[in-house]
């Protein structure tokens, strides 16, 4: 497969990963319980402001937005995910799988992280190690990815 053909079909992937799971209703961010604190209250404000910037494709201002919210609540998997798209979407892929890696860290079931950052391993040319991420993504969330995700990932040659 060409590197740009590659490339376009990593571009889709991402945008059909965040597009399916707002589409669906089941957004990481919209799992999450009712904040404790101001604090949290804040933060989940931020986070739904910097989902906006997503999906207007204003990155810089969702990074701002996810950092802010980050600082409020710093054990918040979901700002992590949503900060890793937007790295991501900006070619920042080795800080992308940073925040992912943040993400599972809070949230190790966390399904839809470990297919961003294994479609960011191969944004790296990291191929064994995408399919090890895929793997891995489907051990700890059995049945978490979207049908549209795993032909995504099929269609990649990530996932049997």
């Amino acid at each position: 497969m060409g590197n740009r053909r590659l490339i376009e079909r990593l571009g889709l992937l991402c945008g059909l990963l965040v597009f399916a799971a707002i589409a669906w209703g089941d957004h990481p961010s919209r799992a999450r319980s009712a904040p404790q604190t101001p604090a949290q209250e804040q933060a989940r404000q931020l986070s739904a402001m910097g989902m906006k910037y997503l999906l207007q494709q204003d990155y810089q201002q969702a990074i701002k937005a996810f950092q802010v919210a980050a600082q409020l609540d710093p054990e918040d998997a979901d700002i992590y995910f949503n900060w890793g798209y937007a790295l991501g979407a900006l070619g920042q892929h080795q800080e992308e799988i940073g925040k992912y890696e943040q993400a599972v860290r809070y949230n190790p079931g966390l399904g839809q992280a470990y297919a961003a950052w294994a479609a960011a391993l191969l944004q790296l040319g990291k191929e064994t190690e995408a399919r090890a991420k895929v793997r891995e993504a489907l051990t700890v969330a059995p049945g978490v990815l979207h049908p549209v995700e795993v032909f995504m990932l099929k269609s990649l040659d990530l996932m049997d």
